[in-house]
């Protein structure tokens, strides 16, 4: 593979990762909110909610610190693309916020 194809493909895998690590905190906040409207679901999506909701909410805070320091880490190279700088970091500031929402829920 040549240098050029590494370097077109190399801010694609930063802002996939950021992705990625940003997405439990904002799952949380979507389970949890189809969860605390008492609708009359089905058992097996209650449970699938409910379990949904618990996994998300404790992975939320650390996924969302590790999007923040692959964001920075990825900010910092020379040959990053501003647009992917700003994908990177509309990612972190949605998991920011879903980790706002988390902390001021009940458990």
């Amino acid at each position: 593979m040549n240098d050029a194809t590494q370097q077109t493909r190399r801010p694609k895998l930063w802002v996939m990762a950021v992705l990625a690590l940003s997405l439990p905190a904002t799952a949380f906040v979507l389970s949890h909110s189809l969860v605390r409207f008492d609708r009359a679901l089905p058992d097996w999506l209650g449970a699938v909610l409910s379990w949904t909701s618990f996994f998300t909410g404790m992975l939320g805070a650390l996924s969302t610190l590790g999007a923040v320091v692959v964001a920075v880490i990825a900010s910092l190279l020379g040959n990053m693309p501003v647009k992917a700088k700003v994908l990177m970091w509309s990612f972190v500031a949605v998991s920011l916020l879903a980790l706002v929402y988390l902390a001021q829920v009940s458990p």
